[in-house]
């Protein structure tokens, strides 16, 4: 709200502080010391481009000066306002306006699976900087009608934000169990959302505090945890570098950039190669992994390399195999639908 005459769409608890005024700076800074006092460690700021970046570089100096530990993330949508926000001190920045909502065209149909290399192309260096996510409290479920339609049908998208690179990513509560938000909740209606205005219950969450998920809810756990313990137990997520493949791999009879994204992880001599596929249907794929992807990883080229006979690297529990001899930079991938497929190309 930013005058003193409101109509019903405005709304009465944000009312815009006038930052124009050193005492609000002062002010800010008071309310910002206070919770620290209580013990609290991060802060998510609401709309940052709302408040001059001037202030939030001042305040946290002065915060970090007492707590270095701090965390301060960012909900900023102007994309060429990331670097300014993270040059102000803070520590993550949403990548709504660029992963977000090129994962949210590419699982509705509306946009190529490859528009998701211009997204990290554009953030160079500040890829690290950014929050990861696919839901949060302004954005419609990703299992609702709005969105994916289901938590099975938003799979490859999960896969892709959780594992394309070492950005932190933010898990909305009743994501894992596959929330729709498709109640009616009071004004906000049925929208695909979870209300945060109404009064009102998140039926995943009741049931999962209950012990009583439904099974359709225990596998979306299950493998929701599942990729959270890859992310953060296998360096090659966790601490990887990434390398896209999708300028080697164009349109063929062998792959549809429209519908997968494949790329590359690679740490301390390993690498490992991913598909998504964002088809509704099971698909078999020939993916090019060209030497400089070695060369990125720092890893022998499989030129150099002596296969004897034939071979193959599988993950356990996939349907993937490398395709041996003269083809030893063609990786074959079986990726059911919605879904992904990692496989281990170290040994190439």
């Amino acid at each position: 709200m930013f005058h003193a005459w409101p109509s019903e769409n405005d709304w009465y608890d944000t009312i815009k502080l006038n930052y124009e005024h050193r005492s609000t700076w002062a002010k800010m800074l008071a309310v910002l010391q206070f919770w620290v006092r209580k013990g609290v460690d991060g802060f998510r700021c609401d709309m940052v481009e709302l408040v001059p970046s001037d202030f939030f570089a001042w305040a946290f100096g002065q915060l970090r000066a007492v707590r270095p530990d701090l965390i301060f993330i960012a909900e900023v949508y102007g994309k060429d306002n990331y670097w300014k926000y993270a040059n102000a001190g803070f520590d993550l920045l949403y990548d709504k306006s660029g992963f977000y909502d090129t994962l949210r065209g590419i699982v509705r149909g509306e946009r190529p699976a490859s528009a998701l290399t211009q997204e990290w192309q554009f953030l160079g260096d500040l890829q690290p900087r950014m929050l990861n996510f696919l839901e949060n409290h302004d954005e419609q479920r990703l299992a609702s009608d709005f969105f994916a339609g289901s938590a099975k049908a938003g799979m490859a998208a999960f896969a892709v934000s959780l594992l394309f690179n070492t950005s932190s990513f933010m898990l909305y509560f009743g994501q894992e169990y596959g929330e729709r938000g498709m109640e009616s909740e009071g004004f906000s209606g049925v929208d695909g959302r979870t209300s945060i205005f109404d009064y009102c219950t998140v039926p995943s969450v009741r049931r999962a505090l209950a012990g009583h998920l439904t099974v359709e809810e225990s596998v979306v756990y299950k493998e929701y945890c599942r990729l959270l313990r890859i992310a953060t137990g296998d360096a090659i997520f966790s601490k990887g570098k990434t390398f896209d493949l999708m300028y080697a791999n164009p349109a063929s009879g062998h792959f549809d950039p429209d519908r997968q994204f494949a790329w590359m992880r690679g740490y301390a001599g390993s690498a490992m190669a991913i598909v998504a596929n964002f088809a509704d249907h099971p698909v078999d794929v020939d993916v090019v992994v060209p030497d400089e992807a070695f060369a990125y990883f720092g890893m022998p080229s499989p030129a150099n390399s002596v296969i004897p006979g034939p071979s193959s690297s599988v993950i356990p529990g996939s349907s993937s195999s490398v395709i041996p001899g003269s083809t030893r930079n063609l990786v074959h991938f079986h990726v059911a639908a919605h879904d992904y497929t990692r496989i281990d190309v170290s040994h190439l």
